[in-house]
């Protein structure tokens, strides 16, 4: 494997983790907003509800933000190192 592509796959792994941390930060949120508001485990329909809120509340937007760039960059750098890593022929 050439050095730029241990160092795409490397930086992809950082990315992943990153946007690993932020998805289940996002989901534990939603997830205790539920319970606070309805008092109980929540279902399927509470979920979808607080998953409906998250995306039109203007609070959220800068988390938004994070998760759409991070995800992009996963995205991105996972082009990137496929090209890398291809066999030159």
């Amino acid at each position: 494997m050439t050095p730029l592509a241990l160092f795409l796959v490397s930086l992809n792994v950082v990315v992943f983790l990153i946007w690993s941390f932020r998805c289940f930060r996002i989901l534990f949120r939603l997830h205790w907003r539920a319970v606070a508001r309805i008092g109980r485990l929540p279902g399927p329909v509470e979920a979808f509800y607080e998953v409906r809120n998250w995306l039109r509340d203007p609070s959220f937007a800068q988390e938004r933000r994070q998760l759409l760039w991070t995800t992009a960059m996963m995205a991105g750098f996972g082009m990137l190192t496929s090209f890398a890593i291809a066999p030159q022929s």
